[in-house]
């Protein structure tokens, strides 16, 4: 399905739940309204359904901390039944315990949330010490098969700053892929005291990778570089995710998002256009029902950033 811009929906960011175990200060909450309410692995099924039916071919799992929630195994099984790829967003606190229950229901990779190294660092941003349960959860995941995880670090200004180099080697010697995250605000707000406290332009740092690059690439989804150099005998490959003010990333955005409570949202940083789906699920509607929802929510699709 294509939207107005000409872009066409090819994947899906689904958040099971608003609760988390950490509280990080750039939190965006996948830009939901607050709620308590939560969709079933069956609703979820019945949507994600629906999105394939439409052409979406790969989902990504989000929250909150999607680990908290109790089926999420489930969840990820269902996903895998109909979508080409299933993807996660975790913190890492709760995956030792789960990566390979999560890996055997058909997950295919993992983005792991790692904003320091430094534990003092990780315990400010995150409000919570636990950075050694993150780490363990690293090598569960490496145990239970995961060879193409990726690491998000968001960068901010005075806290871990200091550390992106560290963070390249620590992603080398992992084998994952290190994604270097600008913080992202809505329009009206980048002039707050949080923003202007903590954003952190990457344009230098990424000047600085491309020179010692090695090789490069393309990321397709959102049309932005992977520098790609050695580092201490192993292969780095890092990220840098630049949306704010960014045109190109919203020219190139291919995503339609579904909150933990059943609406589907057209864009992170607006909630213009949302389509509620939850009563209708919950009233038995059926699977074309969804698929018009879905159309409807796309055709309210346009770039943030224009």
């Amino acid at each position: 399905m294509i939207d107005r811009y000409g872009r066409e929906v090819l994947s899906l960011r689904l958040a099971v739940t608003q609760r988390c175990n950490q509280s990080c200060i750039y939190c965006h909450n996948e830009g939901q309204v607050p709620s308590r309410k939560e969709m079933s692995a069956g609703e979820i099924e019945k949507v994600i359904r629906a999105a394939a039916s439409i052409g979406v071919k790969k989902v990504k799992i989000t929250g909150g901390e999607p680990l908290l929630k109790e089926d999420i195994v489930q969840i990820v099984a269902v996903c895998s039944e109909h979508l080409n790829e299933v993807s996660l967003t975790t913190n890492g606190v709760m995956l030792a315990d789960l990566a390979l229950p999560l890996r055997e229901a058909g997950l295919a990779r993992l983005n792991i949330s790692l904003d320091a190294l430094d534990e003092l660092v990780y315990e400010k941003i995150t409000g919570r010490n636990d950075l050694p349960k993150v780490l363990k959860g690293m090598d569960a995941a490496s145990e239970a098969g995961f060879q193409s995880s990726k690491f998000n670090t968001v960068v901010l200004k005075g806290l871990n700053d200091g550390e992106l180099e560290d963070l390249v080697v620590f992603s080398a010697e992992k084998s994952a892929t290190l994604q270097l995250i600008e913080l992202t605000s809505r329009k009206e707000d980048i002039g707050s005291p949080f923003y202007q406290t903590y954003h952190y332009d990457l344009s230098g740092f990424e000047g600085a990778l491309a020179s010692w690059a090695s090789g490069t690439g393309v990321n397709e989804i959102h049309n932005r570089m992977r520098y790609s150099f050695r580092v201490n005998g192993s292969t780095a490959v890092v990220e840098v995710v630049r949306s704010m003010g960014n045109k190109d990333f919203c020219a190139n955005c291919r995503r339609i998002r579904v909150t933990s409570d059943g609406r589907i949202k057209p864009c992170l940083l607006t909630n213009s256009g949302e389509v509620d789906t939850l009563h209708l699920l919950r009233a038995g509607e059926d699977e074309e029902t969804l698929k018009e929802l879905f159309a409807k929510a796309i055709s309210h699709r346009r770039p943030y950033w224009d």
